[in-house]
């Protein structure tokens, strides 16, 4: 029997002597409540159960799982440039700029935040869209993508 064989069997061991434990522990706990309240618990089940907790931790560890896909007001300011619109004065007949979620024109003195794409728009439309969403509505750039690379290439 290899070293790894014997570490997997004696982990194999405990998972059962704690699911023993838990059965037995189950089985007193239900014994208190009526009959229709007890749950029946088998060691397929509980298999089950924790090999959907192990698979779920692996993907939340690599990141593929993000059941929040919004950013926290920590993050939005840490990543956005917020500050009060200022028109510019264009040449040519470009329209004036609006912001793309309410489709509003931007008016001087508005509060409007700037993401690291450079898009811009009105701090109280972004806020909610990143609020549920941390991709810049227009060209879906993650606002923390840029912050994520330097942390990455500034790191031995």
């Amino acid at each position: 029997m290899s070293p790894q064989v014997g570490v997997c069997s004696d982990a194999g061991a405990l998972f059962h002597r704690e699911v023993e434990v838990q059965t037995a522990a189950t089985a007193a706990y239900s014994s208190t409540l009526p009959t229709a309240a007890a749950i029946p618990l088998s060691l397929a089940n509980i298999a089950a159960v924790q090999f959907l907790q192990d698979y779920f931790n692996l993907f939340e560890e690599r990141g593929l799982l993000n059941f929040n896909r919004g950013a926290t007001p920590t993050v939005i300011e840490r990543t956005t440039f917020p500050h009060k619109y200022k028109k510019f004065k264009r040449s040519g007949d470009q329209e004036e700029e609006k912001c793309t979620i309410c489709l509003s024109e931007f008016e001087e003195g508005e509060n409007v935040r700037r993401l690291p794409c450079m898009h811009l728009f009105h701090m109280g439309c972004v806020d909610q869209w990143l609020g549920t969403n941390k991709r810049c509505p227009i060209c879906r750039v993650d606002i923390e993508f840029q912050q994520k690379e330097l942390l990455a290439t500034s790191t031995p």
